[in-house]
C-alpha cells in the first residue's frame, strides 16, 4: 500500500520551527514551557518515526522484519497514547481554575490502554498490523486507532464544556485544538493512502502553544517581574518534583511615603528599577512580584544563603536613580526553606516571616526555620475555625459582668469574642484577631458578634433583668469602613434593639489610626443614641485629646495601670489624678482587671463608677449569664 508522506514530513518540519520559536522567545521558560516541549519534542519523534516507518515500507527487503515490526508498533502505541496527552493538558487548564478532584479521570486513559495491548500482542494476534513477505498490512482492528482519536476528542469537548466558565477565554482555543485533533484521522479515514496523524498532531500542538505560552498569564505589568500566579505554579512544580529551594521574600519598608512623594509613577519606576537590578543578580526566572510591594527570590543550593542575603541588603544600600534624584529604598527580608513546609502551609510561613521581620523594624531579617513550623500550623489552625464560623453565620460571644461601684449590682455586660479551635482549644481575642484583621474576615467578625449579642438581648430580655447596656468592642478595621454606621444600625432595626442597649468599645490605636473617618462615624451613630467607651486607657500613649474631640461617655482604665496603683504610691497618685480629671469632664470610669477585694476598695475609693474582673466573675458562655446574674445581684443586696 503506497503513502504518501509530504503532510508528515512538512509537520515535522513546523514542530522543528515551533521549538526553535518558542526557545528563543523565553517567554515562560521555566513554566509551562517546560510541558510544552515536552509534548512538542513526543510528537515530533512520533512524526519521524512515522516517516522512517513509511520509508522501510518503500525499500521492504532493505531492511529486517524485526525493524519493520518495532518501527510500526512504536508508532501505533504513540498514535494510541499522544490524544491523552493533549486530554491531559485541557485537564490541566482546568485544575487551574479549580481544585475539584477528578477521581474518574484515571479512567479515560482506558481506550489508549486497550490500543497499546493490542498493539504490543499485534505479532501474534495482527490484530493492528502485520507483515509478510509482501510488506505491510492492516490488521483487522485498525479502525481502532481512528475510534481512539474519535473518543478522546470527544472526552476532550465534553471536559472543555462542563468548565467552559472556568476556562472562558481559552475555550475556543481548546475547541480548536480538539477539532484539530480529530479531522485529519476522520479525513484519513477516506483516503488511507495520505499520512495525516501527524499533520493533527502537530495543529494541536500550535493551539497549546497559543494558549499555554502566554506572557500576560505569567508577567507583572508594573514591575516586570513573573506574577504571583508564575510564582504559584513554580512551588507547584516543584512540590510535584519533591525539589527544594529557599526563598527570599522582600517586603518594602514604607513603599507608601514612596508613591506620596514621586507619585505612583515614580513609584513604579523605582519598583521596576529594582526587579531589574534583582534580576541581574538571581536571573530572571527566579524573580516574582508576590503582591504589593512584597517580592520573592528563589534560590538553590544551600551554600549560597549568606551570599545571597548580603547581595539583597547590598542593592538596598545602593541609591536608584530617578529623574536625577538619588532614592534609597529599604526592606526587611525573610527567608524560608521550602522543606520545612507543604504547599499549604508556605504561604502561611510566608505571612509569618514578613509579620515578624516588620515587627523588629526597618531592614529586618528573619528567617523562619523547622521550629517555628508549629507555631504556623497553630495560625493555619486559627484561619480555618474563623472560616468555619463564618460560614455557619455565627460567633461564640461570652460575657463579663461590669458592676456598679456603690450600688455593687451589675449593670452592664461586656461582650468577648471566643474561638474554639480544634486541637488547640480556646485561644485569645488578641491573637485570633490580629489575624483575622489580616486576612480581611474582620469585619464579617465584627458584623457576628454584634448580630449575636443582638440576639442575646433579646432571647435574655437583659432590660427586664437590670441590664443598662452591653459593651462590643471594635476592630481597626472596622472603624476604618464608611460602612460602620449601616452594618450596626442595620443589625439593631433586624433585631429592633433600642440603641442605648450597645456601647461601642474603641481602643487608642483605633481612634489613632482613623481619626477623622471615626469621627464621621460616631457622629452618626450617636446621633441614634448608640454610646462610645475609650478602652485600655493608661496602655498606650493616653492621649487625653480623644477625649475631647471624640464622643465618649465612658473611660475603661487598663488593668495593668490598675495592678500598677496597687504596687506603687507614685502609679497611684497618677490613677488619682486621671479619674477626677475624667470626673471633671463628665466621663463615667471602668475599671478592669478587679481581682480582689482590696483592688475594689482603692478603685471605688478613687472614684471608680464600675468594676469589671475576674473577682466578680470571669468571661462566661450565654447560658450561663443569667446565674451569674442573679448571684452577684444577690451578693451585692445583702
Amino acid at each position: 500500500m503506497p503513502f504518501d508522506i509530504h503532510f508528515e514530513v512538512t509537520a515535522s518540519l513546523f514542530l522543528i520551527l515551533l521549538l526553535i520559536i518558542s526557545s528563543t522567545r523565553k517567554r515562560l521558560e521555566g513554566f509551562l514551557y517546560k510541558t510544552f516541549r515536552f509534548y512538542t519534542i513526543v510528537c515530533l519523534v512520533n512524526n519521524i518515526v512515522d516517516i522512517g516507518a513509511t520509508y522501510m515500507l518503500y525499500h521492504y527487503e532493505l531492511f529486517p522484519r524485526w525493524l519493520h515490526w518495532g518501527a510500526n508498533a512504536y508508532f501505533f502505541v504513540m498514535q494510541f497514547i499522544i490524544p491523552t496527552i493533549f486530554l491531559s493538558y485541557i485537564y490541566g487548564r482546568i485544575k487551574r481554575y479549580t481544585d475539584r478532584r477528578r477521581k474518574w479521570f484515571v479512567a479515560m486513559f482506558l481506550p489508549a490502554l486497550i490500543g497499546v495491548m493490542m498493539t504490543f500482542s499485534t505479532y501474534v494476534t495482527h490484530l493492528i498490523f502485520y507483515l509478510d513477505d509482501s510488506g505491510y498490512h492492516h490488521g483487522t482492528l485498525h479502525g481502532y486507532l481512528y475510534f481512539n482519536s474519535a473518543a478522546y476528542a470527544v472526552i476532550s469537548l465534553i471536559f472543555a464544556i462542563c468548565w467552559k466558565k472556568e476556562l472562558n477565554r481559552e475555550f475556543i482555543h481548546l475547541v480548536m485544538m480538539i477539532a484539530a485533533s480529530a479531522l485529519p484521522v476522520m479525513i484519513q479515514m477516506f483516503f488511507p493512502h495520505y499520512l495525516l496523524t501527524g499533520v493533527g498532531t502537530a495543529l494541536c500542538i500550535y493551539v497549546m502553544y497559543l494558549t499555554s505560552e502566554n506572557q500576560l498569564d505569567f508577567s507583572d505589568q508594573v514591575s516586570g517581574a513573573f506574577n504571583r500566579e508564575a510564582f504559584l505554579y513554580e512551588l507547584d512544580e516543584l512540590y510535584k518534583h519533591a525539589e527544594n529551594v529557599n526563598i527570599f521574600i522582600v517586603a518594602l519598608d514604607n513603599f507608601k511615603i514612596i508613591n506620596e512623594i514621586y507619585g505612583m509613577e515614580g513609584g513604579n519606576e523605582l519598583m521596576r528599577k529594582l526587579v531589574k537590578q534583582l534580576q541581574k543578580e538571581f536571573g530572571e526566572l527566579n524573580v516574582f512580584r508576590y503582591g504589593g510591594d512584597i517580592f520573592a527570590v528563589t534560590v538553590e543550593g544551600e551554600l549560597e544563603l549568606v551570599k545571597s542575603r548580603d547581595i539583597i541588603y547590598h542593592i538596598f544600600r545602593t541609591p536608584f536613580d530617578y529623574k536625577g534624584l538619588d532614592v534609597l529604598l529599604s526592606a526587611c527580608v525573610c527567608l524560608i526553606h521550602s522543606r520545612n513546609h507543604d504547599m499549604k502551609s508556605i504561604f502561611s510561613a510566608i505571612e509569618y516571616g514578613v509579620d515578624q521581620a516588620k515587627a523588629r523594624g526597618k531592614g529586618q531579617f528573619i528567617e523562619v526555620e523547622r521550629k517555628t513550623v508549629d507555631t504556623i500550623e497553630r495560625r493555619m489552625a486559627i484561619e480555618q475555625a474563623i472560616v468555619e464560623q463564618i460560614k455557619k453565620k455565627s460567633f461564640e460571644v461570652h460575657y463579663q459582668p461590669i458592676v456598679d461601684a456603690k450600688e455593687k449590682c451589675v449593670v452592664s455586660l461586656e461582650a468577648l469574642a471566643r474561638l474554639d479551635v480544634p486541637k488547640y482549644g480556646y485561644v485569645s481575642p488578641e491573637e485570633f484577631i490580629k489575624i483575622a484583621e489580616k486576612n480581611g474576615t474582620i469585619v464579617q467578625i465584627g458584623k457576628l458578634v454584634i448580630e449575636e449579642v443582638c440576639r442575646f438581648i433579646n432571647e435574655e430580655n437583659l432590660i427586664e433583668k437590670g441590664i443598662k447596656y452591653v459593651e462590643v468592642n471594635l476592630s481597626v478595621v472596622q472603624c476604618m469602613r464608611e460602612k460602620l454606621y449601616k452594618d450596626i444600625y442595620g443589625i439593631l432595626e433586624k433585631y429592633h434593639i433600642p440603641p442605648e442597649m450597645i456601647n461601642l468599645e474603641i481602643t487608642e490605636s483605633a481612634a489613632a489610626y482613623s481619626e477623622a473617618r471615626l469621627l464621621r462615624n460616631m457622629a452618626r451613630l450617636s446621633m441614634k443614641g448608640l454610646t462610645f467607651s475609650l478602652d485600655d486607657y493608661g496602655s498606650g500613649y493616653s492621649n487625653i485629646g480623644y477625649l475631647v474631640d471624640m464622643p465618649f461617655t465612658i473611660v475603661k482604665i487598663d488593668k495593668y495601670f490598675i495592678w500598677g496603683a496597687m504596687k506603687k504610691a507614685d502609679t497611684r497618685s497618677i490613677l488619682e489624678n486621671a479619674i477626677k480629671m475624667f470626673k471633671d469632664i463628665n466621663k463615667l470610669i471602668v475599671a478592669e482587671g478587679i481581682e480582689n477585694q482590696e483592688m475594689a476598695d482603692m478603685v471605688t475609693r478613687l472614684g471608680a463608677d464600675f468594676i469589671q474582673g475576674y473577682y466578680y466573675s470571669k468571661p462566661v458562655k450565654k447560658d450561663m449569664v443569667t446565674d451569674v446574674l442573679e448571684r452577684l445581684n444577690r451578693e451585692g443586696g445583702q
